[in-house]
């Protein structure tokens, strides 16, 4: 299996269908020797490691992801990652190619991806969230008013500011459209 991006004219057709359904499914592609050295890779996968194309290219991934890599082609199965400048996790998965080509690791990579049914659990894992920072997240996503916050909880107005203000905190925002926006984030990610 070869991933190496080509010019389009160059594609056999199901290199190129292969290479469209990945880029419709959210998946970002690297191919890299066996140092480790980045010999191409899709716009996605830039972006999703939050890096420009030329910085990565030619030049061995960062050890941390290097250990992923080692990791997710030994497990046989995907690992998460936070990329330093993506701002949200992701998922690693690689192979090993054996087939004499300059090519010896495959990388494919996707954003992370939360079900609303696991969203408050994943919220309160990553940010260290009580069951009340989560209970009024949830009042914030559907954009309600301290007013109305109160008035459906039974805090005090002035309490539920204080508790906004604490929940910025822990989700490193500074304002309910800011938090709204990374739960949003979470479950369907901007590409």
């Amino acid at each position: 299996m070869t991933v190496v991006p080509r010019t389009t004219a160059s594609m056999t057709d199901s290199e190129g269908l292969a290479q469209l359904v990945l880029e419709q499914l959210g998946y970002g592609m690297i191919a890299c020797d066996p140092h480790m050295v980045v010999l191409s890779l899709t716009a996605r996968a830039s972006r999703i490691l939050g890096v420009t194309c030329g910085s990565l290219q030619g030049h061995a991934l960062l050890p941390d992801l290097q250990a992923s890599v080692r990791e997710a082609v030994h497990e046989g199965r995907p690992i998460r990652i936070e990329p330093s400048g993506a701002g949200r996790g992701a998922y690693l998965s690689a192979v090993e190619v054996d087939d004499g080509t300059p090519v010896v690791f495959v990388i494919w990579l996707r954003h992370e991806v939360v079900r609303e049914s696991d969203l408050a659990r994943t919220l309160r894992a990553r940010y260290e969230l009580t069951p009340r920072d989560a209970r009024l997240l949830l009042h914030l996503r559907r954009g309600r008013s301290n007013r109305q916050i109160s008035e459906r909880t039974g805090w005090a107005e002035a309490t539920v500011r204080a508790y906004v203000h604490q929940l910025y905190d822990k989700l490193g925002v500074h304002s309910r459209g800011a938090a709204v926006a990374l739960v949003g984030e979470l479950l369907l990610p901007e590409e």
